[in-house]
C-alpha cells in the first residue's frame, strides 16, 4: 500500500526544500528523496492519509481493542512503552494500521508521551483516546487506564452490535418481501393481464387496480430506476450538507423509534464521560469531549451549551436536563452523585440502569417487528395473488 509522506531536505547549494513523495514506507520515502537530490533530514507520515486513503476504513475496532490490549499487557509486564510499540506493529496485518503503529512508535522514540503520539489519529482511535491516556500518564498508572479504555470500547461496541442485530433480520425479511411483491407487479401482473384480456369478462375491481399498478410499474421501469439510482447518489451528498442533516437528524428523532436512538446516545455519552471523570479529567473537558460521541447533530446542538452552563457554576444534573435527552431516573442518580461527590460513578450506575432499559427495548422492539412485517407484506403478496386468481371464475362462466 503506498502512503503519502512530508520530507524536509538539504540541497548541494546548503538549501533546506519541504517536499511530498509517495511511498510504501518511511526507507523507500527517504531513498526518493535522495533521487530528488536532497539529502533527507525528516520524513514523516503525512496526516493526509488518514483523510484520503480508503485504509481507513479498513481498519476495525477489533485490531485497535487487540492493540490496546497487547500495550497494555506489555506494558503490565514491565516492557518499555517504546520497546513494547515496536513488538506490536511486527505481528499487525493490516498495512495501513501497521504504518500507523510504527509512526506512534516513531514518535514516542523523539520523546512523545504515547497520548501525544495517538493524537494525530483520532479520527482511528476516537476523540476520547488521547486523553484518557492523558489521564492514566498523569496518575502513572496507564496499563490499567488503558485496560479500563479497553472495556468501554468492548461494551460500546457490544451495544452497537446489538442494536444493528435487531435490525438486520427485519430488514432482510422486510427488503425480501418488498422484492418479491415489486417483481409480482412488474412481470407477473402484466402477463396474466394479457391473458385476461382474451375473455370477455368484467374483472374483479381489486384485479383492476392491481394490473394498472403492474402496467404502469412496467412502462416506467426505466424512469423509475434512474429516480432510485440518482437517489443513492445524490443523498450521501446532500447529508454532507449541515442545514439538511440537521433536518434529516430530527425528523429521525420523530419516528417512532426516535426514543431508542435518544437512548443510546445517552448510554455512548454516559459511558465516555464516567470513563474519563473517573481517570481524573476535568468534568468540562470531560464535557466537551464526551460530545465527540453524540453522532445526530440536533441532538449534539442540543448538548454543546451543557460545558458552559457547568462553568458558570449551574449543576451537571440540571444542565443535562434542559437538553431533553435523559430520563428522569438517570438525572436523579447524577444528582445524587453531585451532592456525594461521587459524580464519576453515579454517572456510571445510571448509564448501565439505562443501558439494561435499552436492552429491554430493543427486545421488545424486535419481538414487535418480525411478526408484524411478516403480516403485512404477507398480506399484500397475497392480495396480490388473490387479485391475479378472483378473474378464474369469470372467464369459466365466460368459457359456458
Amino acid at each position: 500500500m503506498i502512503f503519502l509522506y512530508e520530507a524536509k531536505g538539504i540541497g548541494r547549494d546548503g538549501t533546506i526544500t519541504a517536499v511530498r513523495v509517495m511511498a510504501s514506507g518511511r526507507s523507500e520515502a527517504a531513498s526518493k528523496v535522495r533521487e530528488l537530490g536532497l539529502h533527507p533530514l525528516s520524513v514523516s507520515f503525512s496526516r493526509e492519509n488518514l483523510r484520503t486513503l480508503p485504509g481507513k476504513s479498513q481498519v476495525s475496532d477489533r485490531e485497535i481493542v487487540d492493540f490496546n490490549r497487547e500495550v497494555q499487557v506489555l506494558l503490565k509486564a514491565g516492557i518499555p512503552l517504546l520497546k513494547a510499540i515496536q513488538r506490536i506493529s511486527g505481528r499487525i496485518r493490516n498495512p495501513f494500521f501497521r504504518v500507523v503503529v510504527e509512526e506512534i512508535g516513531r514518535s514516542v522514540e523523539r520523546g512523545q508521551s504515547l497520548s501525544e503520539s495517538v493524537l494525530p489519529f483520532s479520527s482511528l482511535f476516537g476523540e476520547l483516546y488521547s486523553p484518557i491516556l492523558r489521564s492514566g500518564e498523569s496518575s502513572g498508572n496507564l496499563p490499567e487506564v488503558i485496560a479500563d479504555y479497553n472495556r468501554y470500547h468492548l461494551k460500546v461496541l457490544a451495544i452497537k452490535d446489538r442494536v444493528k442485530k435487531a435490525l438486520i433480520y427485519p430488514a432482510f425479511v422486510a427488503s425480501f418481501s418488498f422484492v418479491v411483491f415489486f417483481v409480482l407487479l412488474v412481470w407477473v401482473i402484466p402477463r396474466f393481464a394479457l391473458f385476461y384480456k382474451d375473455f370477455d369478462a368484467q374483472l374483479p375491481w381489486l384485479t383492476r387496480v392491481v394490473v394498472a399498478l403492474g402496467e404502469g410499474l412496467s412502462r416506467n421501469l426505466f424512469p423509475i430506476a434512474l429516480f432510485v439510482g440518482a437517489l443513492f447518489f445524490f443523498l450521501p451528498r446532500l447529508m454532507r450538507k449541515e442545514q439538511v442533516r440537521r433536518v434529516w437528524d430530527k425528523f429521525y428523532l420523530s419516528l417512532p423509534f426516535g426514543g431508542l436512538l435518544k437512548d443510546f446516545t445517552s448510554v455512548l455519552y454516559g459511558r465516555g464521560f464516567s470513563l474519563m471523570l473517573t481517570g481524573g479529567i476535568p468534568i468540562v473537558k470531560a464535557l466537551q469531549i464526551s460530545l465527540s460521541s453524540v453522532k445526530n447533530l440536533f441532538l449534539a446542538e442540543k448538548m454543546a451549551p451543557v460545558h458552559e452552563r457547568v462553568m458558570e457554576g449551574k449543576p451537571l444534573a440540571d444542565s443535562w436536563e434542559e437538553t431533553g435527552l435523559f430520563p428522569a431516573d438517570f438525572l436523579d442518580v447524577v444528582r445524587v452523585g453531585e451532592h456525594s461527590g461521587s459524580l464519576g460513578e453515579m454517572v456510571k450506575e445510571a448509564t448501565v440502569n439505562l443501558e439494561e432499559r435499552l436492552e429491554g427495548r430493543v427486545d421488545s422492539l424486535l419481538s414487535f417487528l418480525e411478526p408484524a412485517i411478516i403480516i403485512v407484506m404477507g398480506l399484500m403478496i397475497a392480495l396480490v395473488l388473490l387479485s391475479v386468481y378472483m378473474p378464474i371464475t369469470s372467464i369459466v362462466q365466460v368459457i359456458r
